[in-house]
């Protein structure tokens, strides 16, 4: 086989010499196809191939640069030079780096090294074939003898700045301590502009630098780790105000001042407000190439105790809609006005018809005049047919009809999960959350028609009645309307100070830029944005960080489906967002997308809380962790976690994701037991 310039050129950028690279060629591990180079794995153990190999695309997709067989599991690379007497011996060190040609470099540098394929690729994919007990760890790691062997981390210097490249890190860490006893150390290559991996390191500096990194590197403690992945979701604990436009900003915390109300809940009011402007006339295409739609509809929760002000809050957004809502009465009266004269106008013209038909004479029918429908913009609370006949009233609008409500609770008890399973309110919702078409049947007619249902909603509603309605059986259910939800949950207590101030109270700012959305001339048609360049690269690296996280199993399934909402919603805040600020320009720019983005993971955050809160009283340290010390428990699966009946685990899914959680703080880890089930192993 030829090796033609492509691959050359692509080892050589890696500081790879001819010397080395002829190695890998004249012994049959590195082949090139028309369409890309294979290099195979050696045996840890002997100098002839594995079946694993890994491939380089001569014409890279946008996501996709390398290939490796699905169907098998991965391995761990071995350079050629690096002997497996190293390997065996418990004195020698081992460097483990994420890509091969990382690791080649390396050795020929000196270093004993072997490479992941990726960052997770020491866990298996779901199609290996898997033992019972270490289901969930490639068996090159598993048949390692590590205690007391030293092994370092050394992945590329943007880790830092990836949350699941750190999870990868994090928890690998934690299994080669707590179940291979190995010690542990991590190198961490600088933070420079450039993203640099070992390979350009070496290039860049030279071996003396690197070997001071080595010396350099602490040993991690299991007790860090857990210290570290306890705050494991990337999310925000204060709401990100900066979001805002400077005006906008200033005014939100200004009415916080007055008010003496919590920020959060007013600058979600006001994003509601604004969403409920914009809900029929205006979309986000995310993805063109996967039509990716979105529509700006926002549910959202504010939670809070009574005397936390959220009706104070709500009634600044319902004050901007009521001005624009009665703009549209005041239209609708003429129009009905002129309807009243028109529909005068065809009785008389029907009278004329009708004797003319009664004299045998040609006569044409008169048209009968249309009746305006009048039109709204919230309601408080409302049946699904009345909300249906609403939405259908707002056709000529271009809008649909907000839920605007100081309880939220009506609306959660409405749901037919909390009426004994009749009804389909609880569907109509769900779907009315993707703006899905509906077909509506009216009570005791054959009457039905089609909509486009969708609704901004919004409301307060306490800890406790949240307990009572939508968590109740929500985190058992799998439908999705828990993860649907946004909340906003504030630990502000009032003042109680009355400051002086020496302008009015004025929201005109705020009534302005709901103004100059609600007056954007369009054409029977909404008008549709999508990211520029740079945004879309960043959007897929979201998605894709999501989809990452979810794969990796450390976090609860739960949390899991939630932040996949939270792909859709982070296209909906960025599309709202855009339109505060820059309405006429079609293409959202990566600055909006980022913002979009920190207020996602506020609301993570929000989540994760009140979730924890209502799993039971601190579950990680309290419970479950007290148990399987106490117990000396090493291996439990949730099943039998839920059978040992102790109340904070009143059903299957909390033990679940009580195990899970411990999981993703790095307290053990899940490995497949069985087809379908899984095991805890305790790093106790």
């Amino acid at each position: 086989m030829i090796i033609q310039n492509f691959t050359r050129n692509d080892f050589i950028k890696s500081g790879i010499s001819d010397l080395t690279l002829n190695e890998y060629i004249n012994n049959g591990y590195l082949l090139e196809t028309p369409d890309c180079w294979q290099l195979k794995y050696p045996e840890l153990y002997k100098n002839k191939p594995t079946d694993y190999y890994n491939m380089r695309l001569k014409n890279p997709t946008e996501n996709k640069k390398y290939i490796k067989p699905k169907e098998l599991c991965s391995r761990l690379f071995r350079p050629l030079a690096l002997s497996p007497n190293i390997i065996s011996n418990r004195n020698e060190y081992i460097i483990i780096t994420e890509g091969e040609k990382k690791a080649i470099k390396a050795v020929q540098e000196g270093f004993n090294c072997l490479a992941l394929s990726g960052v997770w690729a020491w866990k298996r994919t779901p199609k290996d074939d898997e033992t019972e007990i270490n289901a969930d760890i490639i068996p090159d790691i598993v048949n390692l003898d590590l205690k007391n062997k030293t092994i370092y981390l050394c992945y590329d210097n943007d880790m830092w700045s990836k949350p699941q490249v750190k999870q990868a890190l994090y928890h690998f860490s934690a299994y080669l301590i707590a179940e291979k006893q190995a010690i542990v150390k991590i190198i961490k290559l600088p933070e420079i502009d450039d993203k640099i991996g070992l390979d350009d390191y070496l290039i860049k500096y030279d071996k003396n630098n690197f070997q001071e990194l080595l010396n350099n590197a602490k040993t991690l403690d299991l007790s860090v780790i857990q210290n570290i992945l306890s705050d494991k979701i990337d999310s925000n604990e204060n709401f990100p105000i900066d979001i805002f436009p400077a005006n906008i900003k200033n005014i939100i915390i200004d009415l916080h001042k007055r008010l003496d109300a919590p920020l959060e809940y007013i600058a979600c009011v006001f994003l509601v407000t604004v969403s409920m402007l914009m809900d029929y006339r205006f979309y986000i295409n995310a993805n063109l190439a996967s039509n990716f739609i979105e529509y700006p509809i926002l549910w959202l929760a504010l939670v809070g105790k009574p005397s936390q002000k959220k009706t104070p809050c709500l009634k600044i957004g319902k004050k901007i809609l009521d001005n624009f809502e009665a703009i549209l009465l005041e239209k609708y009266e003429i129009k009905l006005e002129q309807y009243k004269k028109d529909y005068i106008q065809y009785k008389a013209e029907l009278e004329v018809y009708k004797q003319f038909i009664k004299q045998g004479k040609n006569a044409e029918i008169p048209k009968e005049p249309r009746k305006p429908l009048k039109p709204r913009i919230t309601t408080q609370n409302a049946t699904v047919e009345a909300l249906c006949m609403a939405i259908n009233s707002n056709k000529d609008i271009m809008l649909g009809i907000g839920i605007f409500t100081d309880e939220l609770a009506h609306l959660f008890k409405s749901f037919n999960q909390y009426k004994g399973g009749g009804g389909n309110d609880k569907e109509y919702f769900l779907q009315a959350w993707c703006k899905d078409r509906q077909n509506i049947i009216r009570k005791g007619t054959d009457e039905d028609f089609i909509v486009e249902a969708s609704h901004n909603i919004i409301g307060g509603i306490q800890p406790k009645v949240l307990d009572e309605t939508l968590f109740k059986k929500g985190i058992e259910s799998t439908d999705g309307m828990l993860e649907r939800w946004l909340f906003c949950c504030t630990g502000y207590e009032e003042t109680g100070i009355l400051l002086d101030f020496k302008e009015k109270y004025d929201i005109s700012v705020l009534k302005n830029c709901c103004e100059k959305i609600f007056k954007y001339k369009i054409n029977n048609t909404p008008k549709g944005y999508k990211f520029d360049d740079n945004a879309l690269i960043q959007f897929k690296t979201f998605f894709k960080e999501i989809s990452d996280l979810k794969k990796s199993n450390s976090i609860s399934n739960l949390i899991a489906s939630y932040m996949s909402k939270q792909i859709s919603y982070v296209a909906r805040f960025s599309l709202v967002l855009h339109c505060i600020e820059n309405i006429e320009k079609d293409e959202i720019s990566i600055n909006t997308l980022n913002n979009a983005i920190e207020l996602s993971k506020y609301f993570i955050y929000c989540f994760h809380k009140l979730l924890n809160e209502r799993i039971t009283i601190n579950p990680l340290e309290d419970y479950t962790l007290n148990l399987l010390r106490i117990k000396n428990i090493k291996t439990i699966s949730p099943t039998e976690l839920y059978k040992k009946n102790i109340s904070c685990f009143r059903t299957l899914e909390m033990a679940k994701i009580a195990l899970e959680n411990l999981a993703s703080k790095g307290y053990g880890r899940i490995c497949k037991s069985g087809t379908r089930g899984y095991k805890f192993i305790f790093y106790g």
